[in-house]
């Protein structure tokens, strides 16, 4: 593949995997979720099939209604309180910072309300206001400033998808600080750990990930000295690994040690033609997502006040929209 010269944007920093951390702390299990109609609206837009749509509201208000009827059922009284007490035994005041995947662009705070602007690359609600709930609950200080850059659709995605598109992030990590990393799900830890790479890169410290759940597969974000062995013997590894830095920006030995098994299994299904079906995959993706109404708009024409009140604090948060 020596005579394809441009490279995949954006270009994604990692932590190799001797240095990685394995420390993950998940609010609760993912069967839960997958049996929350609410969480199966909010994952397949599905207004009809899984919660009641108010015809009244926008789609985005839709889902900030649904997203916080969810985090309600999820961010108990009791998971707040162990989250409380996990985060105090392992992080430092003040020098530890959880820091939410998201794509807005974070604009202002004040004691009742954060104020963000809405992107074009997407959202990710549910991370944004239950960093809010852990704030105000859990006594742990957010970071908000780091920002997803690239529209990267994960849901029901394939295995040679989400290898080929990856989620990139912006933002500004002070060295020596530590940071923990969260989303709402962890499937394989591409998007977290694309997210830990570039804080790493700046000199934070990455101490640990969490998520509200994580995929069971997801048994180690390390890779593990079993899987690096089989993965960097397979048939034409130094060619394969010299395509991904050039492309992607890191090594093989970086991914997750889940990626590196799908990556495994990829190779065995795919042979050497893994890079071909990778870069013609970049050009005509297969449909990897579950498709949306005619409802669905991931914009908003004015300004969407959220009320979190239901989660016990006098707080709101304020989305404008992408082009004010």
């Amino acid at each position: 593949m020596s005579e394809v010269k441009i490279k995949f944007e954006p270009c994604i920093k990692r932590i190799p995997r001797s240095d990685i951390t394995n420390l993950m702390y998940t609010i609760t299990d993912f069967e839960e979720f997958l049996q929350n109609e609410t969480y199966l609206f909010l994952r397949t837009h599905d207004a009809e099939g899984h919660y009641k749509f108010n015809n009244k509201k926008s789609s985005y208000g839709n889902v900030a209604l649904a997203t916080v009827d969810f985090l309600q059922q999820t961010l108990t009284a009791e998971r707040l309180r162990k989250l409380k007490e996990f985060w105090s035994e392992n992080f430092q005041k003040d020098n530890s910072f959880l820091v939410p995947a998201h794509s807005y662009f974070y604009m202002d705070r004040s004691d009742k309300e954060i104020i963000v602007k809405l992107s074009d690359t997407g959202s990710n609600l549910m991370s944004l206001i239950s960093s809010i709930v852990f704030e105000h609950h859990c006594s742990i200080d957010v970071n908000y400033g780091f920002r997803q850059v690239n529209k990267v659709t994960r849901n029901a995605s394939s295995d040679l998808h989400r290898f080929s598109f990856q989620v990139g992030f912006e933002g500004n990590a002070s060295k020596d600080v530590e940071y923990i990393v969260f989303d709402d799900h962890i499937k394989t830890g591409s998007t977290v750990s694309n997210l830990a790479g570039l804080i790493d890169g700046q000199g934070g410290i990455i101490k640990a990930f969490m998520a509200l759940s994580a995929n069971p597969i997801v048994e180690s974000f390390r890779q593990t000295d079993i899987t690096w062995n089989k993965l960097s013997s397979i048939d034409g590894f130094i060619e394969l690994n010299d395509f991904w830095r050039f492309h992607f920006g890191y090594p093989l030995e970086a991914l997750t040690d889940t990626e590196a098994k799908l990556f495994i299994g990829l190779k065995d299904t795919m042979g050497n033609s893994i890079q071909k079906k990778i870069l013609e995959y970049k050009d005509s993706p297969e449909a990897p997502v579950y498709p949306k109404p005619i409802w669905w708009a991931e914009t908003i024409a004015e300004t969407e006040v959220i009320d979190l009140s239901t989660f016990d604090m006098d707080k709101r948060l304020i989305v404008i929209p992408a082009n004010s």
